[in-house]
């Protein structure tokens, strides 16, 4: 049958006039020379034969010039459909007299490959159209000069730790960092050195909390912090201790920091937006306590208070 399948129609046309047409013919003449009883005989049986064998012989005849074609075809167009565009019809050399359904298969093979070749082209432009924003996504959270965690991204992500803490009924704490005496820096040294301390103050934080679980970001100008996560105020205020000690003995001039930190337990197992907005601002205002208490220091308010 797969031997059949690859004929091509007009071919399956002359064989099957042969076998219906000629070859009766030619057995009839030479049964007419010699053999007359025989050929009525034949004649008899052939139209008995012809009768019986009508409709299903209608229906294979049906199926070997014309339907098996159209199903492969239709079988053809149902991959395209789903977005299967491998196979193609094994077919001849084009010719100038190559029947019709023939060149149907050889169209239909033409665009299956031109619309593979589209589809690959829109899938690459749609991969670097996802990259491009993922791209500018990273871009839009992260501090250009430190490349710490912008204010947005802080926002938007204590927001989500919060609402875990709660959950999970684990502890969460926040410290907010200043710099004392950083403007005289700036009108001392230069802008440039400026930059160069809050990187270098920015690399300190980020060594001296935990990779992958704390939060370190860049509130605005010389304002830093740090979300903790799953540690207490005083465990977060050993931290901002290492943060202060480190930075003091790699500072630039007089500047030193002042830090803050508060801490928070949720009471129930669901997110309070203003529980977490009253942490932000109790670490904001510790940390200026700090400041204006001299500086070069850390308060924590603890939990209870």
């Amino acid at each position: 049958m797969n031997i059949i399948s690859g004929w091509g129609v007009v071919f399956k046309i002359r064989l099957l006039l042969f076998f219906c047409v000629v070859a009766p013919v030619l057995v009839s003449l030479i049964l007419l020379e010699a053999h007359v009883q025989d050929l009525r005989l034949l004649l008899v049986m052939s139209l008995v034969l012809s009768i019986i064998c009508f409709e299903p012989m209608a229906k294979i005849l049906s199926y070997l010039l014309i339907r098996k074609e159209l199903k492969d075809i239709e079988m053809f167009c149902m991959r395209l459909k789903q977005g299967d565009y491998s196979g193609s019809f094994a077919l001849p050399h084009e010719t100038d007299d190559e029947h019709e359904l023939t060149a149907l298969k050889r169209n239909l093979n033409w665009m299956a490959h031109v619309i593979s070749r589209r589809e690959s082209r829109l899938h690459a432009a749609l991969e670097g159209a996802n990259e491009d924003r993922n791209r500018y996504e990273s871009l839009s959270n992260i501090d250009p000069l430190t490349g710490l965690a912008n204010r947005r991204r802080f926002e938007t992500r204590l927001a989500e730790l919060a609402h875990e803490a709660a959950v999970t009924r684990r502890p969460l704490s926040i410290m907010f960092i200043d710099c004392d005496k950083f403007k005289s820096i700036n009108d001392s040294m230069g802008h440039q050195a400026g930059d160069q301390l809050l990187k270098r103050l920015a690399a300190i934080i980020r060594s001296s909390v935990r990779e992958y679980i704390d939060l370190p970001f860049r509130y605005g100008g010389d304002e830093f912090g740090v979300v903790c996560v799953g540690m207490t105020s005083e465990q977060a205020g050993e931290a901002a201790e290492r943060i202060c000690d480190a930075f003091y003995t790699h500072r630039i001039g007089d500047v030193t920091l002042s830090v803050g930190v508060a801490g928070y337990v949720s009471k129930t197992r669901s997110y309070d937006p203003q529980s977490v907005t009253d942490l932000v601002q109790t670490a904001d205002k510790a940390a200026y306590q700090a400041k204006a208490q001299g500086g070069n220091q850390v308060i924590i308010v603890r939990e209870s208070e």
